[in-house]
């Protein structure tokens, strides 16, 4: 088993970093010691990498209003913050006018809230607005890597580093910042 500080880790897992690992708390809220930013070599499939999504301002809409955040009409959309390994979206401020036509801004903060909210693979991702001539929101294009959280093991940078000759212990030592790998625990 795999342990931090006496106690069993959490292994959490994600199908493609995109590149680079986050610290917990810039994806989740909670700090976990074990599970910290990296950049992720290993990683590399032709699956998850340089995926597109384009949204006009409707599908915009609908998109937040699936994640619980109510749009009539929105105006902008900008990102506020990146996690600390500069690669993932962290914060998001979308701008607009709510159900009852009066302005409305909302904050969306950690990455996966950010992943979810948009309906993306990763919040590994440079967001493109487009505006018409009047400079009116119109759509957005999202250019991103990864799948998933972005958080402990990637499943394309486990077999990546197997596929290097890496043995299962270095693989999740990697992974897994500062872990133990007790063979007898609990005898």
């Amino acid at each position: 088993v795999m342990l931090s500080g006496n106690r069993i880790v959490s292994a959490f897992y994600h199908s493609s970093s995109g590149g680079a690992t986050e610290n917990s708390e810039d994806v989740w809220y909670d700090k976990v010691s074990y599970i910290k930013a990296k950049s992720d070599p290993y990683d590399k499939n032709g699956d998850h990498y340089n995926w597109q999504v384009s949204y006009t301002t409707d599908q915009l809409i609908k998109k937040l209003a699936s994640a619980g955040y109510k749009f009539k009409k929105t105006t902008d959309i900008n990102e506020l913050a990146r996690t600390s390994s500069g690669q993932r979206v962290k914060n998001l401020e979308i701008k607009g006018e709510g159900m009852e036509g009066k302005p409305l801004t909302v904050q969306i903060s950690n990455a996966d809230n950010v992943r979810m909210a948009l309906g993306l693979k990763s919040s590994l991702f440079q967001l493109t607005r487009q505006y018409d001539k009047q400079k009116n929101l119109t759509g957005v294009e999202i250019t991103g890597s990864g799948s998933g959280h972005g958080l402990g093991m990637s499943q394309y940078g486990a077999r990546g580093m197997a596929e290097e000759g890496y043995k299962y212990q270095d693989i999740l030592k990697y992974y897994y910042s500062g872990v133990v790998i007790a063979e007898d625990y609990g005898r």
